[in-house]
Parts: C-alpha cells; structure tokens; sequence
C-alpha cells in the first residue's frame, strides 16, 4: 500500500488541535484585546473535528489494509486479537 501523504498532512494538523483542546494555551492571557478563554473556546469548537478525523482515516486504513492483504482472514484475526488484547489490559487496570 502506497502512502498518502495527504493523510498525514491532515494527521499533523489533527494532533496538534487536540493537543489545544487538552492545554488551552491562551488561558489568562490577552491578545488583542481579546481575552484567552474566549480564544480556548474557539480552539475548543474548530478542533473537535480531530477525534472523528482519526475514527474515519483509522477505518479508511483499516479497509485498504484489507482490500490489499492477501489473506484477509488472517489480518483481520491477528488484529481483532490485538484490538481484544488492549482491550482486556485496560479493563483490567480499571477492576
């Protein structure tokens, strides 16, 4: 599978307002005129999309990954069985 850089691109981008929404980077700050938890605010509305950004190219992948693998039945069992492992690990620090 070729790589698509657009993707990547796009992923920069994603992160980076996540990492925003988690920090809010202007708080107690004036810019402008402008007070900095209106500025989080705007951060914190505009960079929602980065979750279901990384759920859509996550399934995107995941569906090429298939339609490319030679053994479909295999891939998808080694990584449901990951996917069930993680699963289970976190379970497990929560119990």
């Amino acid at each position: 599978m070729e790589r698509n850089y657009a993707i990547d691109y796009f992923k920069f981008w994603a992160i980076f307002f996540v990492v925003c929404i988690h920090t809010s980077p202007f708080s107690g700050v004036n810019i402008l005129g402008v007070e900095g938890h209106y500025l989080n605010l705007l951060i914190k509305t505009f960079a929602r999309f980065g979750v279901p950004f990384f759920f859509v190219v996550s399934g995107f992948l995941f569906g090429q990954k298939i339609l490319t693998s030679n053994n479909t039945g295999d891939y998808f069992n080694k990584y449901f069985l990951r996917s069930l492992w993680l699963v289970s690990k976190n379970v497990k620090g929560y119990c």
